[in-house]
């Protein structure tokens, strides 16, 4: 694998903690909810899922508690913003302060710590040989597939659905 071709690969994997943000925060906006506190629930996602995954190694663990810690923090967004009527703004840069805060002081103890093959790769040696793109998607893990899939999957329902 060449030099630019190394550069695309970790571009799209680097990317896709970020895609799948996006996503989630395309259907809060589509929803009427201003979620400026993704960034804090990314976070505290990302610090549960390494102390869950050092602690247990149990990877599908670790993104059930990442799922559960997120739809706590959504659903307390949701409770401050509909049903005490606080400031949507106001109340995201809170969480995104609150996640910050918390996922550092949380993830100082396993700080540099590797997380070993924590997600699979899909190997494809049938796609290599395809000019171009072959070598760039041949060997994506398993949560990059899923994002293409996600972003289509969106795509049809936001444009295909009442």
């Amino acid at each position: 694998m060449d030099a630019i071709t190394q550069i695309i690969v970790s571009a799209i994997s680097s990317g896709t903690p970020l895609l799948l943000a996006v996503l989630g925060g395309i259907l809060i906006e589509r929803s009427g909810i201003m979620q400026l506190g993704a960034e804090g629930l990314m976070l505290m996602g990302a610090v549960t899922s390494c102390l869950v995954f050092i602690h247990t190694g149990s990877l599908v663990l670790a993104i059930l508690c990442v799922l559960a810690v997120s739809g706590v923090l959504g659903v307390l967004h949701g409770f401050l913003c509909v049903t005490l009527h606080a400031n949507q703004v106001v109340c995201g840069l809170a969480m995104t302060i609150f996640g910050a805060g918390l996922s550092a002081y949380l993830g100082k103890p396993v700080s540099g710590q590797p997380l070993v093959g924590a997600v699979p790769k899909l190997d494809m040696p049938w796609l290599e040989p395809v000019p171009v793109i072959g070598q760039i998607f041949a060997h994506m893990d398993l949560f990059t597939w899923l994002s293409f899939v996600l972003v289509l999957a969106m795509h049809l329902f936001i444009h295909r659905t009442s």
